[in-house]
């Protein structure tokens, strides 16, 4: 971790804002054991006592406003924010923090953890690395309700974000390079009504997303075609289908998939129940993929038709940037990047039915006039 970067994730956070930052949430960036997990992902500059220093001097040298909580307080935290001299410099400053790691390893807690390198994981980040250095030159702005402009950051919904040039990184869980996968950009951070307002390269955007993915890998596995729509019950709402379709994937058991489903609908356990035996009904042909905890399974899977897809559009000199099971693109070529994205998925399963993929205004290949979903899958 160069001193650069340093300072981009340390003093960038605050030095264009007034607002206060807990000081727990800057101790967070500290690697308080040294710890070789840390270390691949941020290098060795962040120790706890740098962090520490580098906060003390801010304060010392007038960059910084601290309002130190007293000994003993409970329910209250030492918190800093920029004071105008930072804040006044900073405005000419443009620091970039570039993570040491673009292939990320989470155990069952979510935690970062160091894992060996191999030639799997070198070409892991061989691939990424590429996709990075093509997004390198895009420029994506932000605007619209909602969205201003505080230096050089913006704020979005009150929240501030570092305008940085696209870049992603890839996130495997459960200690295992076989789960999960996706790809992570800043972008994804913001909400869909934010996201609509960016532009790539001047140009405004849209973003084609698989129509229900997960369901039609499943399908295209067993090579059984789906039929209609996965999360339709004729009983319950299509929403509660569809959340009971993705909850029964990512359960482990029927017990633990009533329960989040009774949770989020806030539904009785009978009806929750009831949701969950129609869905399974439903797609009775693959019933057993249910509450067996695929789904991290089954993202991996899709980040690999996904970082396809990206591929093959960099190839075709159409910037993109992806969010989970969708690629944000500029609107003149979203229909190329929706076929590209069809093909992406058939080099995958290609004894398979086709899996659309759906923009704001049409579906490819299916055309679907007027369907105004951004997220169908």
């Amino acid at each position: 971790m160069t001193g650069e970067d340093f300072l981009a994730a340390v003093i960038a956070p605050i030095g264009n804002g007034f607002e206060f930052i807990n000081a727990k949430d800057l101790l967070r960036l500290a690697d308080r054991g040294g710890s070789t997990g840390r270390r691949r992902y941020q290098g060795s500059s962040f120790t706890f006592r740098n962090v520490v220093d580098a906060v003390a001097d801010g304060v010392g040298a007038g960059l910084l406003e601290e309002d130190r909580a007293l000994p003993g307080s409970r329910g209250r935290q030492s918190r800093f924010r920029a004071t105008p001299l930072l804040s006044g410099r900073m405005k000419d400053v443009n620091p970039r923090f570039q993570p040491h790691e673009c292939i990320w390893l989470r155990d069952d807690h979510h935690k970062l953890i160091d894992y060996a390198e191999t030639g799997h994981t070198r070409r892991l980040r061989k691939e990424v690395d590429a996709i990075n250095a093509e997004m390198n030159s895009v420029v994506v702005e932000l605007s619209g309700p909602g969205v201003d402009k505080v230096g050089r950051n913006w704020v979005v919904g009150g929240t501030q974000v570092i305008p940085t040039p696209p870049r992603v990184h890839r996130v495997f869980n459960r200690g295992s390079l076989a789960k999960g996968g996706r790809l992570y950009g800043w972008w994804q951070g913001l909400r869909s009504r934010y996201r609509a307002g960016m532009t790539i390269n001047g140009e405004a955007i849209l973003e084609p997303d698989f129509a229900q993915l997960h369901a039609q890998i499943i399908y295209a596995q067993r090579k059984i075609p789906l039929i209609g729509d996965a999360y339709e019950t004729g009983d319950f709402p299509r929403s509660y289908g569809k959340l009971a379709f993705n909850v029964a994937l990512n359960a482990k058991n029927h017990r633990s998939a009533n329960s989040a489903l009774s949770k989020h609908l806030k539904i009785d356990g009978q009806t929750a129940s009831k949701l969950l035996d129609a869905i399974i009904a439903k797609h009775k042909a693959v019933a057993d993929v249910f509450c067996s905890d695929a789904g991290v399974t089954l993202m991996r899977i899709d980040s690999d038709i996904t970082l396809r897809a990206i591929g093959d559009c960099q190839s075709c000199g159409l910037p993109v940037l992806p969010v989970h099971d969708s690629l944000i693109a500029q609107a003149r070529h979203a229909e190329r990047v929706a076929e590209i994205m069809v093909k992406a998925f058939a080099s995958r399963f290609p004894y398979a039915g086709t899996c659309p993929v759906r923009t704001k205004s049409k579906s490819v290949p299916q055309m679907e006039e007027n369907d105004t979903r951004l997220h169908a899958a």
